[in-house]
Formats: C-alpha cells, structure tokens, sequence
C-alpha cells in the first residue's frame, strides 16, 4: 500500500486557508480524492530529504494553503507511525512533503510525493480556497 492509498484512509480531511480550516464532507472529501488521484497520476514517492519540527510547523500552519489527514489511530509507513499529516501546497510546486504528527506533535523525517514533469499543486489549492471557511 503506498501513500496514495494510506492518505484515502484518513477518517478526516481538512483543509486550511490562511488558518481558517474546515473539516470536508463525505461528498467534499470524495471530490477531493478524486482531484488529487488526477495530480498524483504518473508521480513517485522519494526519499524526503525534510525533517519537521513541532514549533516551526504549528507555526507554519496558520500561513498558506495546507490540507490536514487525520487518522483513527496511529499508522505506521515506512517504518514510521502517524496519526496526521500534514502538506502545505506552494503554487507551481510539482512536489509536495507530508509531515508526520502523533499524539498532536509534529517531528521526524517527512514522507515526499514528486509530481510528474507538467503537473503542479494549483487544482488543489483551488480546491482548498474554495473550501475554506465554509
């Protein structure tokens, strides 16, 4: 099972504008996976290179376009548990760098998904300033 696949397991999905976050319907999440599934198309997952940090990342979180994986309990892949990720989408960015919390803390190696050449994160950051604070 790669990361596509753990990341549809999520029990929730948020995304977050600027700090203002909302929690996706089952309809709104269907839509979503569906839209990532088309930018994941022909992409890779590599060795990511980012380490997070609890603070820098809390901080982080109220700037930009994130989308939040929230899970039922912890999970473990790659030999490393997870009970949410986290992913800030940059405009143009053609990879995106999931960082791992457990127990609400952010820290350790990060998980990293490379686009195929052409392809970027602008759909689903449209689709999350759409969302936001709905």
């Amino acid at each position: 099972m790669g990361l596509t696949e753990r990341l549809e397991r999520a029990r929730e999905v948020s995304v977050s504008v600027s700090g203002r976050r909302t929690t996706l319907d089952p309809d709104g999440k269907a839509e979503f996976f569906t839209l990532l599934k088309e930018v994941f198309s022909g992409g890779y997952e590599m060795p990511a290179l980012g380490v997070s940090l609890d603070s820098e990342v809390q901080r982080a979180l109220d700037e930009g376009v994130w989308v939040l994986f929230s899970f039922a309990k912890t999970e473990i892949y790659n030999e490393m548990p997870f009970d949410l990720l986290a992913v800030k989408l940059i405009p143009g960015s053609c990879g995106m760098e999931f960082m791992r919390s457990v127990a609400g803390k952010f820290g350790g190696r990060d998980y990293y998904y490379s686009l195929r050449r052409g392809k970027n994160a602008d759909a689903l950051i449209a689709f999350a300033e759409a969302r936001a604070g709905e």
